[in-house]
C-alpha cells in the first residue's frame, strides 16, 4: 500500500491500513485508506492544514444577530462591487454548494457562522467562506476549448 499522504485530522488505526478520519468536510464511519486519503489530498479538502478551532465563533443552532448579519452583508457586497461584481464558473459554483452541503454549520440555505444565504453567496468572486473551505474552488477551472490552430 502507498504512504498515506499528511493529514491532521487522520486518527488512529481502526484495522490494518484504515484510520478514522476526523475531517469535518467528510463522513467517514468505517474509517479511510490510502487510496481515500489520496483522493482527498487531491480534492484539495485541506488535509495537510491545522484545523482551525472556531468553537468561539459558532453559534449552536441559530444564526447571528440580524445587525451581525447586516454588517457581514455589507462587507461582502463592497468587496464584491470593488471586484467587478464577477461571478464564478458553474462548476466553481456547483463546488461551493457541495462544500457547504458537507458542512455542519449549513442551516437550510444559510450559514451559521456569517448569516449569509448561500445560493447567493456562492456566485460571486470575491466572496469567501467564513471558515476557508471554498479556497481550493477557487483554482477549479472549466475545461477549455481547444484553441484554433496555426
Amino acid at each position: 500500500m502507498s504512504e498515506l499522504p499528511t493529514c491532521f485530522h487522520r486518527g488512529d488505526a481502526v484495522r490494518p491500513g484504515w484510520y478514522v478520519c476526523n475531517h469535518p468536510q467528510l463522513r467517514v464511519d468505517a474509517g479511510v485508506d490510502a487510496r481515500t486519503c489520496t483522493e482527498c489530498a487531491a480534492a484539495g479538502i485541506f488535509c495537510n492544514r491545522e484545523p482551525k478551532d472556531m468553537s468561539s465563533h459558532i453559534m449552536r443552532n441559530k444564526k447571528p444577530h440580524l445587525l451581525s448579519r447586516v454588517w457581514n452583508l455589507t462587507k461582502s457586497m463592497r468587496v464584491f462591487v470593488s471586484d467587478g461584481m464577477t461571478t464564478v464558473s458553474e462548476a466553481q459554483y456547483r463546488r461551493r454548494l457541495e462544500i457547504c452541503d458537507a458542512c455542519d454549520q449549513r442551516w437550510n440555505d444559510d450559514c451559521k457562522i456569517c448569516g449569509c444565504r448561500l445560493s447567493l453567496k456562492a456566485r460571486g468572486r470575491a466572496f469567501s467562506c467564513p471558515l476557508g473551505y471554498w479556497l481550493a474552488v477557487a483554482s477549479v477551472d472549466e475545461p477549455s476549448e481547444p484553441e484554433a490552430g496555426v
